[in-house]
């Protein structure tokens, strides 16, 4: 599918928002994603793996409140066709504070 290639679904974003759908090419179901943050850290920060089998709708396979940098999360068992990142919300930081969140699967 990838290559066992990282794939970035916010890419230094400063504004809360879901990204861009990463259309997998086939169902799957494990997924490794990595959150890190560029600027002034936030204190309290909602960043969400969503998944969908169309495209369109989109339900949480994960959801993270994270505080330090460089955080590692698992998902395994939730079959979906697409994926995309969702920063959801944000506490702390300042107009520096932006996240990146990147995907393996």
């Amino acid at each position: 599918m990838f290559n066992n290639q990282a794939q970035t679904l916010l890419n230094a974003v400063t504004t809360t928002g879901a990204g861009s759908t990463l259309d997998l090419s086939t169902v799957t179901k494990d997924f490794t994603h990595m959150i890190t943050w560029g600027g002034t850290a936030p204190t309290n920060t909602v960043v969400r793996l969503e998944g969908s089998i169309d495209g369109v709708n989109w339900a949480t396979l994960d959801s993270q409140t994270v505080t330090a940098t460089n955080s590692i999360y698992f998902v395994t068992g939730k079959p979906v066709r697409y994926i995309r990142g969702n920063y959801v919300s944000k506490s702390g930081g300042d107009g520096t504070t932006s996240v990146t969140h990147k995907v393996l699967c």
